[in-house]
């Protein structure tokens, strides 16, 4: 039985591309110290079938939902904890960055319990993004001006609210509920407009954040990664190398030899 269900997990794992996530997460832990998988969570997939008429050849289209598991690969440079943790367990709150085009904040409405009047609102403001000064260099580019024109920003908060105000962004909650207590919920925001909001899916209640740091650092958040471990050895072997450049190009100059006794009392050396 154990073999059996190992042998579905790995399945499950395989048919949602998590090998690609997963090797994404280690790549980001080994170069910038810390990866981050999130989930798992259940989507709904299509199974694309052809179905054959009885009365002909033709095939009609009939496609099949099922749902099935998956997880994702975060991005450190997408990843905003509460500042005041250490450790994801220790976190009170995690804003992902989201960075959509319109057609995929479109496809937004079809997916469970978003507003759909919300997100037509933010499409009709029009594109959000503002690209950070560092995104140049990690996208390879001149400038940021071409991917500003087009992108929506999306931010999705998991961490508590207080309960009245979650009753005012309209969730739905027992109204036994006290005022001053708090409930853990998942926001999402785009242009201002809630295009989310729904209670912590999860029990117990957890942040579905799974942080795995190369090497810790029991003092911060994030963890090191194999550039800044070797930053020092690096420095010293790039100074030996201009060290026997420079040498060599000294070596490979002319020499003069200046017999001081030929030159006139006073007269310079120059």
């Amino acid at each position: 039985l154990a073999r059996r269900m190992e042998k579905l997990i790995h399945d499950e794992i395989d048919e949602s591309n998590g090998s690609q996530e997963l090797r994404s997460a280690v790549f980001e832990a080994v170069l910038l110290g810390t990866g981050i998988i999130k989930g798992p969570f259940t989507f709904n997939k299509t199974l694309h079938k052809w179905n054959k008429q009885e009365d002909s050849d033709e095939r009609n289209y009939e496609p099949e939902t099922v749902r099935v598991p998956r997880i994702e690969f975060v991005s450190a440079w997408d990843f905003y904890p509460d500042p005041d943790a250490v450790r994801i367990e220790d976190a009170e709150y995690v804003i992902q960055r989201h960075v959509y085009t319109r057609s995929q904040v479109r496809d937004l409405m079809n997916r469970p319990y978003f507003r759909k009047e919300a997100i037509r609102e933010s499409l009709d403001m029009g594109p959000s993004y503002e690209a950070r000064g560092y995104e140049s260099s990690l996208q390879d580019r001149e400038s940021t001006d071409e991917f500003d024109k087009n992108r929506y920003e999306i931010l999705e908060f998991w961490g508590t609210m207080d309960t009245q105000l979650a009753m005012e962004a309209g969730l739905e909650l027992d109204e036994d509920m006290d005022v001053l207590d708090e409930v853990q919920i998942n926001c999402w925001v785009c242009n201002g407009q809630i295009i989310r909001l729904v209670l912590n899916p999860f029990t117990p209640t957890r942040l579905p954040y799974l942080v795995c740091p190369y090497e810790i650092n029991p003092y911060q958040f994030f963890g090191v990664g194999i550039p800044e471990n070797m930053d020092d050895a690096q420095t010293i072997m790039n100074g030996h190398a201009r060290m026997a450049i420079d040498n060599l190009a000294l070596a490979g100059n002319l020499v003069f030899d200046i017999d001081e006794t030929m030159l006139v009392p006073g007269q310079d050396m120059k």
